[in-house]
């Protein structure tokens, strides 16, 4: 039995003298005070490494959110500056029209007045009727630059041609409230080409005159 029991790999039986008993077991003692001893150690030290990441995460997290707020505000501020630029752009160019054509038409007088002087009174119409053409092709250039030709737009079916004109504007409000162009004022919106049999398939694309 006792040979049975020292051989088995499943028995903890051991035999020692009552001096290397006590010497055994008092060796067992320290070595478990000693590994209770750093495993609180490791605890101990767990717990700073955990309160010490829970700051440095803490932090981190702030400082993203402090980089996030500061981009934000960059890209608010250049989308304003880029808005402004464009806008103050656009009054340039609407303040210069009135300038520019006056200067063309002025132009155009004078090389009128020049040719009368120096030429034949047939000769001199049939120039100064070029240059008339040559004006009024000038001023359709510069009236068309205010169309626009939608496409894709859905046409209304209602009988009434005003309704269904209405129904194109309130579409183009829309749009532009979209396109935060709510200042565009449109004098004229047209269907262009023959009415499709189905018109929400087939839309006639529109023109609009701002």
């Amino acid at each position: 039995m006792y040979y049975h029991l020292a051989t088995s790999s499943k028995s903890n039986f051991h035999w020692f003298c009552e001096k290397c008993e006590a010497t055994a077991l008092g060796a067992d003692l320290c070595s478990n005070d000693k590994i209770l001893s750093q495993i609180n150690g490791l605890h101990s030290k767990t717990d700073n490494i955990e309160h010490h990441l829970i700051d440095n995460l803490a932090k981190m997290e702030q400082k993203l959110l402090d980089r996030v707020k500061a981009m934000e505000e960059m890209l608010q501020k250049k989308s304003r500056e880029k808005m402004l630029q464009l806008v103050e752009g656009r009054l340039r160019k609407l303040e210069d029209k009135p300038v520019v054509l006056e200067e063309v038409q002025q132009r155009l007088e004078h090389k009128v007045d020049q040719l009368r002087s120096n030429m034949d009174e047939p000769v001199a119409l049939a120039v100064q009727g070029a240059l008339q053409e040559d004006k009024s092709e000038e001023l359709e250039i510069e009236r068309r630059k205010t169309n626009v030709i939608v496409h894709g737009v859905p046409e209304s079916v209602a009988e009434d041609t005003e309704q269904r004109i209405d129904d194109d504007l309130t579409v183009l409000a829309a749009m532009f409230q979209e396109a935060k162009a709510e200042n565009i004022k449109v004098e004229n919106v047209v269907r262009l080409g023959e009415k499709a049999a189905d018109p929400m398939q087939h839309p006639r694309p529109m023109k609009v005159v701002l």
